[in-house]
C-alpha cells in the first residue's frame, strides 16, 4: 500500500534530485524504499519524481535540461514535435547546449552549437528552456544534415498554414541568427 505522507509535501509535485530529497530530510536509503513501495518513479540517473502514471513531455524535458544544466534549450526535432509542426516522432529528446558539453545520456541527442544566441528566440519556462517556433524553424533550416531538408520544409508549411508564426518572423529571426541567407529561398517561395 502506497503511503504518500512520507514524502515531504515540497517534493510531491515535479521532479526532484538526491540532493533535492536530502535537503527536505530524505535518505538515500529512505528513496530506495519509496521506490520498492512505488511511491517514487526514478526517471533517470538522479532525478525522481513521486508516482503519478505517465511521464509528460514537459517532464521529459525538465529531465533532459537536469542532465545536461543549464544553458541548454529543447531544440530542433523535439521543439518541431511539441509545437506540432512535424509528424516525426523524435526517439531522444533533442537539446541545444554549447559546444564544449557533453553528456552519455541515452535518451539525449545533442545539438553542439559554438555561439547558441541564448537571448535569441528562446522561452524560458519552469524547469526548462525551448526554442520558439519561429527559431525552432529557422534552425530546422540551419541543420539540414541532421534533420531533414524536407522535415524543416514541412514544419514551416503547417506553422504558416496554421498562423503559429509568419515567415516576416521566420526571417527576422534567421537574420537575428546570421543565418538569413539559408531560409531565404524558402522565405521568397512562401511570400
Amino acid at each position: 500500500m502506497r503511503n504518500m505522507n512520507v514524502l515531504p509535501e515540497s517534493l510531491r509535485t515535479g521532479l526532484f534530485s538526491a540532493s533535492d530529497a536530502k535537503e527536505n530530510g530524505v535518505s538515500r536509503y529512505q528513496i530506495e524504499q519509496m521506490l520498492t513501495q512505488g511511491i517514487l518513479e526514478r526517471l533517470g540517473r538522479g532525478v525522481f519524481r513521486a508516482s503519478a502514471g505517465d511521464i509528460s513531455e514537459e517532464e521529459w524535458f525538465k529531465v533532459a535540461t537536469f542532465w545536461v544544466g543549464e544553458p541548454s534549450a529543447i531544440c530542433l526535432l523535439s521543439a518541431l514535435s511539441y509545437y506540432n509542426l512535424t509528424d516525426e516522432i523524435p526517439k531522444k529528446t533533442w537539446i541545444m547546449v554549447p559546444h564544449s558539453k557533453l553528456s552519455r545520456h541515452q535518451g539525449l541527442h545533442l545539438v553542439r552549437i559554438r555561439s547558441p544566441k541564448w537571448n535569441a528566440g528562446i522561452d524560458k519556462r519552469q524547469g526548462f528552456w525551448i526554442t520558439n517556433i519561429p527559431r525552432t524553424i529557422a534552425d530546422a533550416f540551419t541543420h539540414p544534415q541532421i534533420i531533414g531538408s524536407q522535415v524543416a520544409v514541412d514544419s514551416l508549411r503547417r506553422a504558416i498554414n496554421e498562423n503559429l508564426t509568419s515567415i516576416g518572423a521566420i526571417y527576422e529571426m534567421a537574420l537575428e541568427l546570421n543565418i538569413g541567407y539559408r531560409i531565404l529561398p524558402y522565405v521568397e517561395l512562401f511570400s
